[in-house]
């Protein structure tokens, strides 16, 4: 699919993973859906990969929200290849926030980001753009300013969230007939050159699991020296600057092929994509997806998940 485009179901005549968002609006209310990325380096070398998947109403106003973030370090022992919320306690967030004291009993990663996605349910853009924050250093550079209703459930450095969200509302796209929206990614590491590489997909099904709307992205980030403390752009972002295009046999940049494979895929279901991810014989387009060459086994993984995940 390409963004910015309108996307009608012409397709309703055919047969027919992340941090979830605990919305308290109807998803069916939604009439738009975009997804925004925000990838930096630290000054460890570190790679965060904040994505933020959002549904809008006719009001513009948020109706669903999904928010997380791949904390990865190419060079360690032992990576642990999940997202923050995944991670869910393991993260080990609770009992320093616990003796910070701003929340009673402190909270994990999850619930943070939780509260923040709750938050911005029922808001528009622009009422997002202004939420009140501390600036506290160059680390912790966006704190929900104390004492406000944000504040009270999520403490953390929300400046990622917050360039995330701004960036799904910029790729929006209005949607028929969405019943459910999901999101997740997969994280990969090569420690030789150091590389993290974090594939990222959202999903708007209908009532019958058709997919309607789908937007694939990749933030392949180095962690090189020069790297450190530095705001990366997703492979869809960088559009011809990639450099995919010479070397493609149909000489289709990175984005063009993401598109191809949305495009592919409107209209699919749960059965479908697992059908490729088994590697089934019968999976049609398994090894040739018209407009798109490059390997897919880890988008069809990383859709399945996203579909599973729908609410």
């Amino acid at each position: 699919m390409k963004k910015g485009n309108v996307l009608t179901l012409a397709l309703a005549g055919m047969l027919l993973f992340g941090c979830q968002s605990t919305s308290s609006m109807p998803v069916s209310t939604t009439t738009k859906v975009g997804q925004g990325i925000m990838t930096r380096v630290d000054n460890t070398g570190t790679v965060y990969t904040t994505y933020a998947t959002i549904g809008i109403d006719s009001e513009g106003k948020v109706s669903y929200a999904d928010v997380d973030c791949v904390e990865q370090s190419a060079t360690a022992a032992n990576p642990i290849l999940k997202t923050n919320a995944e991670q869910r306690e393991q993260y080990g967030m609770q009992s320093t926030s616990a003796a910070i004291g701003n929340i009673s009993g402190g909270a994990e990663w999850y619930s943070q980001a939780e509260a923040y996605e709750n938050y911005l349910i029922g808001k528009t853009e622009e009422e997002i753009a202004a939420t009140p924050v501390t600036y506290v250093n160059e680390i912790y550079t966006a704190m929900p300013t104390e004492g406000t209703d944000l504040a009270s459930g999520c403490t953390i450095n929300i400046d990622d969230f917050q360039t995330a969200v701004s960036k799904a509302f910029a790729n929006a796209v209005e949607v028929e007939g969405v019943a459910k929206i999901g999101a997740t990614s997969s994280v990969s590491v090569d420690p030789s050159s150091p590389l993290v590489d974090t594939i990222v997909i959202s999903v708007a099904l209908d009532d019958s699991g058709q997919i309607v709307w789908m937007n694939l992205d990749e933030a392949q980030q180095y962690t090189s020296v020069e790297n450190y403390n530095t705001i990366g752009l997703s492979k869809y972002e960088k559009q011809d600057g990639y450099n995919m295009r010479n070397v493609s046999p149909i000489k289709k940049e990175w984005y063009e092929q993401a598109d191809a494979y949305e495009d592919y895929m409107i209209g699919k279901t749960l059965s479908d994509v697992k059908v490729r991810v088994d590697g089934a014989s019968d999976a049609e387009g398994l090894d040739s997806i018209s407009g798109c060459t490059i390997s897919t086994g880890g988008f069809d993984a990383t859709l399945l998940k996203a579909i599973e995940r729908a609410k």
